[in-house]
């Protein structure tokens, strides 16, 4: 199987992939910009990403050790380990940022390698440490992942609810986490990135 993260994609900055995942969720999910709100990753992979981009419903396999999921380019599927899936089904916060994250790498990395294979571009491929942050696929799809998680357009404003009830840094933390369904690392890490920390 071809992996995409041994693959340098398109440049992309934060910006961007606050766009992408915005213009996705208002078209498939808008549901989760009305409010903080749990993201539907079994629905975000199970029924959309086959809407938008024909990739089949995902399936459960055995992967290597440590891999919870992985994206199939050639075969269009999202494959899980069975704990990986189970977990997504069960609200788990690690089994929904690996789901978002993988999305990601379909919505908008997918297209990208399987047109420098079709080409023969194989100029795409790149050792990790040796392109820049912004060509990285798993830092995309990283970012992407938060994104879909905790959308900028109702986290902001739900953060600054909390600044302003004069929560402290640790209750602000707990409030993300328990309303977005995300780890405590994953609520932190998109407070730094916006700014909001």
């Amino acid at each position: 199987m071809i992996s995409i993260d041994s693959f340098s994609v398109e440049p992309r900055s934060k910006f961007d992939i606050e766009a992408i995942t915005l213009q996705y969720l208002q078209r498939y999910l808008p549901a989760c910009l009305e409010r903080p709100r749990v993201l539907d990753v079994e629905r975000l992979i199970d029924v959309s990403l086959s809407d938008s981009h024909h990739f089949m419903q995902m399936c459960v396999s055995d992967l290597d050790e440590g891999v919870e999921a992985e994206v199939d380019i050639i075969e269009k599927k999202i494959r899980f380990s069975e704990a990986g899936w189970e977990g997504v089904i069960g609200g788990n916060p690690r089994s929904l940022f690996t789901g978002a994250h993988e999305s990601f790498h379909v919505i908008d990395h997918a297209q990208q390698v399987l047109n420098a294979l079709l080409n023969g571009d194989f100029q795409v491929r790149a050792a990790r440490g040796s392109r820049p942050t912004y060509c990285d696929a798993e830092w995309q799809a990283n970012h992407g992942a938060g994104a879909f998680l905790m959308p900028k357009t109702t986290f902001v404003p739900f953060v600054a609810s909390l600044k302003e009830r004069q929560a402290l840094p640790f209750d602000i933390t707990w409030e993300v986490q328990r309303a977005y369904g995300v780890s405590r690392q994953a609520a932190e890490t998109r407070l730094v990135k916006l700014g909001l920390n």
